[in-house]
């Protein structure tokens, strides 16, 4: 009887443990992801958004100057933190492409490995007590590159 049970598991409920088990692994990748890059965008904008302070209390200083030597050094201190500015938001821009390019490599990587489980890599089905396999690493995430 027991056998009866395992087949039809594994034949029948299997197939939908699965297809759950991978629209669960691509929302949490997806989750994952969103806070993290959420936290970097808000990170590098904050850094941005003081030099443009920087820039903006530099021109302010060159404008109310009237000595042309100390204008010109707060003209350029001004320029200098508009750049570095500018530059945040680029590097931002660069972030969030090689961000979102890393996010789907993990998303299909995650799905891919999920899509190959087989009830056996999760359960003990060969005995009498049907319990959960505690294998320490389930989808074998480790980093390929590095064997």
């Amino acid at each position: 009887m027991w056998k009866v049970i395992v087949k039809f598991f594994i034949e029948k409920i299997w197939p939908e443990i699965l297809k759950l088990l991978v629209k669960y692994g691509r929302e949490l990748a997806e989750l994952i992801f969103s806070k993290a890059f959420g936290f970097i965008k808000n990170w590098f904008s904050n850094l941005g958004k003081e030099k443009a302070k920087q820039a903006e209390e530099a021109y302010s200083k060159a404008e109310s100057s009237s000595d042309p030597d100390e204008k010109k050094k707060y003209a350029q201190e001004a320029e200098f933190y508009k750049k570095e500015a500018e530059s945040y938001a680029r590097k931002m821009e660069d972030l969030e492409r090689q961000f979102n390019e890393f996010k789907q490599s993990v998303q299909k990587d995650v799905e891919n490995r999920t899509k190959d489980l087989k009830a056996e890599d999760l359960f003990k089905t060969n005995k009498e007590d049907f319990s959960f396999n505690s294998s320490n690493n389930i989808l074998s995430l480790e980093d390929s590159s590095k064997k």
